[in-house]
Parts: C-alpha cells; sequence; structure tokens
C-alpha cells in the first residue's frame, strides 16, 4: 500500500516573507499572501513529485499550472 499526504508545503519568497511555509490541502482555495482576504488560488492536485495550481490571470481568466516540488511556478506557459 503506498499512501500520502495531500498536503502542500508551499514557501512563499516576497519581499519580508522569505521562506515563510504555509500548507494547502488538495481542493482547497487559498491567498497570496496568507492571510490576504480574497483566496484566489486553488490547489487543484498534489502528487509526491508536483502540484497543480489554478491562478487568475490579468485578462481575468482562469489559468492552472504545474509546479514541481522544490521548483518555482513558471507562469511564461
Amino acid at each position: 500500500h503506498l499512501k500520502y499526504d495531500r498536503t502542500a508545503v508551499l514557501t512563499l519568497e516576497a519581499v519580508g516573507q522569505e521562506g515563510k511555509e504555509f500548507r494547502v490541502e488538495e481542493n482547497t482555495a487559498f491567498a497570496l499572501p496568507p492571510g490576504a482576504a480574497t483566496k484566489d488560488y486553488l490547489v487543484k492536485t498534489v502528487t509526491p513529485e508536483s502540484i497543480t495550481v489554478e491562478y487568475p490571470a490579468p485578462d481575468g481568466e482562469r489559468k492552472t499550472v504545474q509546479i514541481n516540488k522544490g521548483a518555482k511556478p513558471n507562469l511564461a506557459e
């Protein structure tokens, strides 16, 4: 039996909050920075290798990005 936790551990690298970790469960909305009033982001899937996050694009459209473990998101795709 292989079993893993479906919680993503994210690290914020914004000025003044470098290295601050926060946890988000799969299928849960979250805010950036943590504690902000609007939760615009959604962790769609969590695997041992990566997470998929849905986020608002500047044009208002919802997009998704896969973030590999230990990597930063590539929003240019």
